[in-house]
């Protein structure tokens, strides 16, 4: 279902699209002509879009908001190499690359998610979940707020059931000064993973060569809880390990 309203984010005219799905026909990896099932590798309930029209006529794409509700992505890898995305073209024909264009500025002011994102990736041997509770950006000309919530559950046949929790929150630049110069940094990002809470501020210049300038901390960081939590899936021996 698609439609378009001229009053929801005026004088931005927004478009909306209810209940996507991409699917494909389950024979296509599992070989069985007389299976007549299909399979997902992508959906969403809602998704709106709110695009300043009058920007268009300058050669921008002003973006006035950008919301997600429920996607999910289910991706599936098999034994033989192959995995689902192969439905999608991922590589450029010849005469994709024989030609060029150049993609007009676009100012992005708002990104919510208004419900869990969900992606599970599975494997012959291994699955892992990856939730994001939460986002939000927030920002104009390259300058965004951002605040995440997530989390990573995986199971694997070498160690066992893992949970990482992902918290994300700060401020993000990107884009060109008046150098022509693309810059990219972050000013006060603050990162929870796993427990370990992490601030980074950081400038990037990318012209011939690219140039970082920045600090990172750590602060607050249980080792011995990371130890019991974490190191042991992976090095056993780890549970020797004790500190204050």
């Amino acid at each position: 279902k698609v439609y378009v309203s001229l009053f929801r984010h005026f004088p931005a005219v927004s478009a909306n699209i209810d209940d996507f799905v991409i699917s494909y026909p389950s024979s296509r990896f599992t070989r069985d002509s007389l299976d007549n099932r299909t399979d997902t590798l992508a959906s969403f309930r809602k998704f709106n879009v709110a695009v300043n029209v009058l920007s268009l006529i300058k050669g921008e794409i002003n973006l006035k908001s950008i919301e997600l509700d429920r996607p999910r992505a289910p991706l599936k890898f098999f034994g033989d190499g192959r995995s689902n995305l192969q439905v999608i073209k991922l590589s450029p024909s010849e005469e994709d690359s024989d030609s060029t264009s150049t993609l007009p500025d676009i100012n992005l002011r708002k990104v919510h998610l208004a419900d869990s994102a969900v992606v599970v990736c599975i494997s012959p041997s291994d699955t892992a979940l990856a939730i994001v509770k939460k986002l939000d950006i927030r920002g104009r000309r390259g300058r965004m707020k951002i605040s995440a919530d997530a989390c990573l559950y995986a199971g694997t046949d070498r160690w066992g059931r893992i949970r990482i929790p992902v918290g994300l929150s700060g401020r993000i630049y990107a884009g060109k000064g008046r150098d022509e110069v693309w810059k990219i940094g972050c000013r006060e990002l603050e990162a929870d993973i796993a427990g370990i809470q992490a601030k980074l501020d950081m400038m990037s210049a990318i012209n011939k060569q690219i140039a970082i300038n920045g600090t990172a901390e750590i602060n607050n960081f249980d080792i011995q809880k990371f130890i019991d939590s974490y190191a042991v899936k992976f090095y056993p021996a780890a549970a020797d390990i004790k500190t204050d």
